[in-house]
């Protein structure tokens, strides 16, 4: 038999603690899965408030929002050029009254959307 920082070899199946680093790697694990236990709790305790608000074609928020996002909306929707015209619907998707999401469609008639932006 030999031994070697905690652990020793043994006539039979795997490995066998010696003791050394037995306590803190125990306590470790522990304290891991209180954190973890902690976050969980913390998941399903949250209430989160989804609101859709339509906003005004013209609204200077809107076009800051645009402007600001300018570079992601590129890279998602190539050639994407926002143009307030009489049928456009612009919807906000708000998470906790923070936007988290545009959403601009073309009104073609009373059941028909076609989407410009997402």
């Amino acid at each position: 038999m030999w031994s070697d920082g905690g652990f020793r070899a043994t006539n039979g199946p795997g490995w066998h603690w010696t003791g050394s680093g037995q306590l803190s790697i125990v306590w470790t694990n522990v304290v891991i899965v209180l954190i973890h236990l902690h976050f969980l709790r913390e998941i399903r305790r949250a209430n989160e408030y989804f609101k859709v608000l339509e906003v005004r074609r013209e609204s200077n928020y809107l076009r800051y929002f645009l402007n600001h996002f300018a570079e992601d909306i590129e890279s998602a929707w190539p050639g994407f050029e926002y143009h307030p015209e009489e049928d456009i619907l612009t919807l906000f998707i708000l998470r906790d009254l923070v936007p988290a999401g545009l959403f601009i469609a073309k009104v073609l008639d009373a059941d028909t959307l076609e989407l410009e932006l997402e």
